[in-house]
């Protein structure tokens, strides 16, 4: 689904105030303090077709911010507890819990190294499928070596990622580990070849493995798995108001108990900036997953995107996408029929900077799923939905 309005709140980081100074100086350090409150009225919480259930919606994300610099080592960590409160809906109620932290050193002028690490405590938001929000634990902790030229047309980096996730439901009683190596390089290639726009070609490979820790009493045991990916992009940038990047990638997966699965995508995205306060930007992806064990699936994603920024403090946003899906056996309808889905997403908003460091933002967004399938809590012949949803918030980042 769309980003949520509690979720892009979530995300504030030193900066917002775009070169401002804000924070507590502490000594050469600076401490930050955020809150975020939004209201909203959500017109089917439980992505119904037969019962839509309206609702509305409290969340408060209070949170700190600590930044730390020096010539050769950046440090930045911060926390944030979110509060949940569905008037009617108890079962989307919840209360997370989010830290961080991303520490960087020069090692020399072209080499430079990063430690990143993350811990959730949250849930998984509610679907047509599962009408409560799930609990879950994530920890993401990772290193990276990067090498890069003086002028950074060159740029080779080693990164090492590992993830811990634990749902708390009987639904989902599992949890594992997620290791991954990748090996990624940048290269300018308008720095050797004048000629050409200015490029930048990209690519990385990687490989993982996944470990699940299982439930003692499940019937049936989680397999095991190990793959392989690798994608390759390009950024090219023609004249000062248009752009265009370009991406393709290729995974295969292989699980303990024998059975593999493969997929590929492919993306294309052009950005038109006419001025400073304006941008567009729109694109197609295509995504198709093989699997020898569970099914076929494919999905044609097509989404348009603006930004406007006027009078100084006014800002508006669009997003706007579209998903058509097909699956393949043995995800067939109960007439033997291929399941087809359709979703269309749209979010529109309006922000105003009140100050550098507060705004107040408003926002609409549409979620509507068109499909064949059968919804599995009702029985019923459809599993589509129409969701509206109006946010009304301020965002505090000092």
């Amino acid at each position: 689904m769309t980003t949520s309005f509690a979720q892009n709140y979530s995300e504030n980081r030193p900066g917002v105030s775009r070169g401002r100074e804000t924070g507590l100086r502490l000594g050469g350090s600076r401490l930050h303090g955020a809150l975020d409150v939004a209201s909203s009225y959500d017109s089917n919480s439980l992505y119904s077709d037969q019962n839509p259930q309206s609702d509305y919606v409290l969340v408060v994300i209070p949170g700190v911010d600590w930044e730390f610099s020096r010539t050769k080592f950046n440090l930045l960590t911060g926390y944030r507890f979110t509060y949940r409160n569905n008037f009617e809906q108890d079962v989307q109620d919840d209360l997370a819990q989010q830290a961080n932290l991303v520490a960087s050193y020069a090692l020399s002028r072209r080499l430079d190294m990063k430690v990143t690490e993350k811990y959730e405590d949250t849930s998984e938001p509610a679907d047509v499928e599962i009408p409560e929000r799930l609990g879950r634990i994530t920890n993401n902790a990772g290193a990276e070596v990067r090498y890069h030229t003086p002028g950074d047309d060159l740029d080779l980096a080693l990164k090492y990622a590992n993830m811990y996730e634990k749902y708390e439901a009987l639904l989902s009683a599992l949890s594992f580990y997620d290791n991954k190596v990748s090996i990624t390089s940048r290269v300018n290639i308008s720095s050797h070849f004048r000629f050409l726009p200015k490029s930048v070609a990209s690519a990385t490979m990687e490989y993982g493995q996944t470990n699940f820790n299982d439930d003692p009493v499940a019937p049936v045991a989680n397999n095991d798995s190990r793959g392989i990916s690798f994608s390759a992009g390009l950024n090219s940038q023609f004249t000062r108001k248009i752009g265009i990047s370009a991406n393709a990638g290729f995974a295969t997966l292989q699980f303990e108990g024998g059975p593999d699965a493969t997929s590929a995508t492919g993306s294309i995205d052009a950005r038109f900036t006419p001025r400073s306060a304006l941008s567009v930007t729109t694109g197609y992806k295509y995504d198709v997953q093989v699997s020898t064990f569970t099914n076929y699936f494919q999905d044609h994603h097509v989404h348009l995107d603006g930004n406007y920024r006027f009078a100084r403090r006014w800002e508006t946003h669009v997003r706007t996408s579209y998903d058509f899906l097909d699956y393949s056996p043995p995800n067939l309808n109960a007439d033997g029929s291929t399941r087809a889905d359709s979703v269309i997403q749209g979010l529109a908003g309006l922000t105003f900077e009140l100050f550098a460091w507060m705004h107040l933002k408003t926002e609409y967004q549409l979620d509507y799923r068109d499909s064949n399938a059968v919804d599995p809590l009702t029985g019923s012949n459809s599993a589509s939905f129409l969701k509206h949803r109006v946010n009304v918030g301020i965002s505090v980042y000092y």
